[in-house]
């Protein structure tokens, strides 16, 4: 097995990747999707993005690349050596690399032109369901003020 040092060469890079990537792409396609919704869609739309984010990190994220790992160290020879482990770790990784492949290639399948079209009207969209709610909120009156009190 390598020497400990290696965690600091080879480790610590992807998992400080890691950590930028995430925080900047949920961040961003959150933003993305509840932008582009109607206004009295977007808390449906920020549900639905963020439940398919959790359904798809356990089931597509952990569980598949948990079986391609305990599949590669349980065919090894020596199944206890801390290595055959290691190589069920490195097959681990591979799987992700395959994964982000295979999602940014299906991403340009998904493109859709005419959001890109309508950017320029998201934040009109935006700032009308921000009025509308200001609107709403002058609008109620609360029951223990008179009349008068609101003027």
């Amino acid at each position: 097995m390598a020497d400990i040092g290696d965690y600091w060469r080879l480790c610590l890079p992807g998992e400080i990747l890691y950590i930028a990537g995430v925080g900047t792409i949920y961040f961003v396609g959150n933003i993305k999707v509840v932008a582009t919704a109607k206004a009295e869609q977007q808390g449906t739309v920020s549900g639905v993005y963020n439940m398919f984010l959790n359904i798809g990190g356990a089931v597509l994220g952990v569980a598949v690349l948990t079986v391609i790992s305990d599949s590669v160290t349980s065919n090894q020879r020596d199944k206890d050596r801390p290595s055959a482990r290691l190589d069920g770790y490195r097959a681990g990784y591979y799987g992700t690399i395959a994964m982000a492949v295979i999602g940014l290639v299906a991403s340009f399948f998904f493109y859709d032109e005419s959001v890109s079209e309508e950017e320029e009207e998201e934040f009109p969209v935006v700032q009308e369901s921000v009025d509308s709610s200001l609107k709403t909120s002058r609008e109620m009156k609360p029951e223990c003020l008179a009349e008068d009190d609101l003027e």
